[in-house]
């Protein structure tokens, strides 16, 4: 799912469902489909029901690759709770860039 918005308004990518490995491809494809047609993203995690590490790995990867073309990719609000714990269990919270990019620290 996506909106579009005026010219230097950030486009947003709003997936709903899994953001998990049997739906890595499809989520990715999506993803990268709206980068190359937007300059600003920002992504909306709020209608995720869950969430494995392909998922974040798709966010981390698109964020290198946004970074990489002068692009900007950010999340639109804090992830739920859940989805912090995982980034915390499984060490993706190193370094205040990460923090900032997960948009710890702030109401989901």
């Amino acid at each position: 799912m996506r909106a579009r918005s005026e010219a230097d308004d950030p486009v947003t990518w709003a997936p709903r469902g899994d953001l998990t490995l049997p739906f890595a491809a499809e989520r990715r494809g999506e993803l990268l489909e709206l980068m190359a047609s937007a300059s600003r993203v920002e992504i909306d995690l709020q209608a995720i029901d869950e969430v494995d590490l392909s998922g974040v790995q798709i966010l981390l990867a698109a964020r290198a690759s946004a970074a990489a073309q002068g692009r900007h990719l950010a999340l639109a609000r804090a992830p739920a709770e859940a989805f912090a714990t995982m980034l915390e269990r499984g060490g993706l919270l190193e370094g205040d860039d990460l923090r900032e990019f997960w948009r710890l620290g702030e109401e989901a």
